[in-house]
């Protein structure tokens, strides 16, 4: 563990530096952070009932067939309570979020790391697979010319991954100061349900609420 902490510690000395640096986000490389930091080893928050992004992430995990789905009922309780507060995304950028096409998923952006070591093995806020045949295989080139064994490094099966630990992500603060219940006055426009789609936006409650606001303003 100590050899592995001076390997953090050099690796954050090369980051100041802005210099590429390779990082394997796995259970090792986040524990020792945490060990450094004097901190639990997990984070504290990582469950459906303790984090928006954690039960974001599990439940579109779910909906794009890659784990099982969270119970409808609960999945709906869930999506009712965490979306009344003020840690839940209020833009399309805050969501966690998988693109995909012809029935593939390449991008995974916005996931708790905590989900996704359990689903990908890594701790990675952010992963994106190959483009296609032709970067996937100059990849696979270039890691077998430098000799880089396959076991361990993810560049053999992603194009990129962007690592954090539980205390970088954005919520962690936020969480520890606990959520804060937002009560909404009239129906809701906006339904922010995680999903590989974005946010969905009732028009016609639309049209129906800009009417009334301009009736008000009218008057």
């Amino acid at each position: 563990m100590i050899l592995h902490a001076a390997l953090v510690s050099t690796t954050l000395d090369l980051k100041r530096q802005g210099r590429a640096v390779f990082v394997n986000p796995d259970l090792r490389w986040y524990t020792c952070i945490s060990e450094r930091k004097a901190i639990t080893p997990r984070c504290p928050f990582a469950t459906v009932e303790r984090c928006p992004r954690s039960y974001q992430s599990l439940s579109l995990l779910g909906e794009v067939g890659i784990s099982s789905k969270i119970a409808p009922a609960e999945d709906q309780r869930l999506l009712e309570a965490w979306s009344k507060t003020d840690v839940w995304p209020k833009t399309m950028e805050q969501q966690t979020a998988v693109a995909s096409s012809d029935g593939e998923h390449h991008l995974f952006s916005n996931f708790c790391p905590e989900v996704s070591f359990e689903t990908f093995g890594l701790f990675a806020v952010s992963l994106s697979r190959f483009a296609d045949e032709i970067d996937r295989n100059a990849r696979h080139q270039d890691l077998s010319m430098s000799g880089t064994a396959h076991g361990r490094d993810w560049r053999w099966n992603w194009e990129y991954a962007q690592e954090q630990h539980y205390t970088d992500c954005p919520l962690y603060s936020v969480l520890h100061a606990k959520p804060i219940t937002i009560t909404r006055n009239g129906e809701e426009i906006f339904q922010l349900r995680p999903s590989a789609y974005g946010i969905t936006i009732d028009l016609k409650r639309l049209w129906s609420k800009l009417k009334v606001w301009r009736k008000a303003r009218t008057k």
